[in-house]
Order: structure tokens, then C-alpha cells, then sequence
């Protein structure tokens, strides 16, 4: 179980400043310390001698602080604190080994989507174990209640993953500039991508749109409302515009470098050059 609520990015005077003055705006603000952290319940979330990274971010609803410990230029661990309003609360923990997921687990208190004020928060704790990114075993709790992790658990956790280290490369040429040693707090602003531009969303076609969100979270995928194209915005390249191919067809969508197969919420892209993405539309 995760027991610690409080985010010591709550408890700092100087992100006590940093969130009061920027009103929690939509970039995300990260903090750079090195040496061990001041903060004396922090000792579970990071290791002494690691550089300490915190930050801030918007997003599905959430309010959510984070702190990553690097070691020798890579995220070890990754903490976030969740704040959804009166719908509840969740403390996430990552594990990394060498830029691989080895461990998750959330303790949650939810409330369910549809549900009134007057109903109760859903107490959910999950524990996943990986060995080099790929699932191996875990366990789940509902209200106290065993339940067994399925596979939508197991790809949030890896989506879910996929987005934090993205939040902390982001950061690191911040961190990577200063010198360790230093005891002043280093601020850097880091844009928060929240989804695709107005250009990528015209590309799509007027009516509704799915959007499938991708691994590393700045990579976006839409759908438009007749289904004929398929639109894929990479961070910082020109959106790119897939044609639906005929039934029976190797891909669903196809074209300008890129390839993608649908199956219901999922979405598997791949690149001319070999790579593949998952990408997921939230319900």
C-alpha cells in the first residue's frame, strides 16, 4: 500500500510561491535540486545523492504534482500526486530500470464516472511488477475486495509511464545545465501538451473526432468523424494524413511514412523506419 498523501511539493515554501503566482497555468513547472531533498518524508520516494526533479501538471482532471529521482542521467523513480477535486485522489509510484518500467502501483480513491456527490469514493489499489517493460504479475484491490489486474490496468500503467519519463526528458536540459553541488532551486517552464493542434484537428474532418493518445503522450493520432482519414500529429513535424485502405487490406490506414491498425479504443502506429506506437482513445 501506498501510504504517503502529501506531496512535499505542497509542502516547499518555494512551490507554495511558484503555484500561488502562475495560478497552476496550463505549462508545467518543474523544480531541479541536487543532493538528498530537505523535505523529511521524501526519503521513501527518493534516494539520497539522486538529482531531485519536481514539477507540476494539468491534466484528465487532475491536479498533479510530481518528483522523479535521476541517477546518472536516468529516472529511477517517478511519484505523482493526483488531485481530483471532491471526485477523490490517487498516489502513482513508478519504478524505472535503465528506461524500462519494472514497477507500478496506484492507491486510489475515486469516484465513479456517472456517480452523484452523494455517492462514496471507490478505494482501488494496484500493484504491477515488469521485467524489461513486459508485464509479469501484479495484484488489485477494490474496497478492500481481491481482484485480478486485466489488461486495461496494465496498459494505463505503461501509458501512464510512458508520460512521465516524457515529462522529465522534457525537463532535462534544465537539469543536465546545472551544476551539481548547487544548493538554490533551478525553475525551467515545459509546455504541457494537452492534445493536437487546430491545424492537425482540421486535417480530420468537420463531425466528431476520436483522438487516440500515444506512448509517450505528445504523440497524437485523430480520426475523423467519416472514418476515410486518419490524421498523426508528431511533436514538432507537419501532421501527417493517412487514407483508409480497402477491407482485407495488412493496415487499416496508410500513407506519408506512416501505418496504423485500429481495434476498437487501441491504435497501433508504425513508421516507415520500423518503430510502432500504442496509442489508446480514453472512453
Amino acid at each position: 500500500m501506498i501510504e504517503r498523501w502529501a506531496s512535499p511539493f505542497r509542502n516547499s515554501v518555494a512551490a507554495t510561491v511558484l503555484m500561488a503566482g502562475l495560478g497552476l497555468a496550463s505549462p508545467v513547472f518543474a523544480q531541479i535540486q541536487f543532493g538528498p531533498t530537505s523535505d523529511p518524508g521524501a526519503g521513501e520516494d527518493v534516494e539520497a545523492g539522486a538529482t531531485i526533479v519536481r514539477g507540476h501538471y494539468e491534466g484528465d482532471g487532475a491536479q498533479t504534482d510530481w518528483e522523479a529521482a535521476i541517477r546518472d542521467g536516468q529516472p529511477e523513480r517517478v511519484v505523482e500526486w493526483r488531485s481530483y477535486g471532491a471526485d477523490g485522489q490517487a498516489n502513482v509510484i513508478f519504478n524505472f530500470y535503465q528506461g524500462k518500467l519494472m514497477h507500478y502501483a496506484i492507491d486510489s480513491q475515486r469516484r465513479r464516472a456517472g456517480a452523484g456527490q452523494s455517492d462514496g469514493l471507490v478505494s482501488t489499489e494496484i500493484e504491477l511488477f515488469f521485467d524489461q517493460g513486459r508485464y509479469s504479475r501484479g495484484h488489485k484491490t477494490v474496497d478492500g475486495r481481491a481482484a485480478q489486474p486485466n489488461d486495461e490496468d496494465v496498459r494505463t500503467a505503461q501509458i501512464q509511464a510512458d508520460a512521465a519519463l516524457q515529462r522529465v526528458t522534457v525537463a532535462k536540459p534544465a537539469w543536465q545545465q546545472t551544476q551539481k553541488g548547487t544548493t538554490n532551486f533551478s525553475m525551467v517552464t515545459v509546455p504541457d501538451t494537452q492534445g493536437p493542434s487546430p491545424e492537425t484537428r482540421r486535417l480530420a474532418g468537420e463531425g466528431e473526432q476520436i483522438v487516440f493518445r500515444c506512448q509517450d503522450d505528445s504523440l497524437f493520432a485523430i480520426l475523423g468523424a467519416k472514418a476515410d482519414v486518419l490524421v498523426v500529429a508528431p511533436p514538432g513535424q507537419d501532421p501527417a494524413v493517412l487514407a483508409r485502405q480497402p477491407r482485407g487490406s495488412r493496415y487499416d490506414y496508410l500513407g506519408n511514412g506512416w501505418a496504423a491498425e485500429r481495434r476498437g479504443d487501441d491504435l497501433r502506429l508504425e513508421q516507415v523506419t520500423g518503430r510502432a506506437y500504442l496509442c489508446h482513445h480514453p472512453n
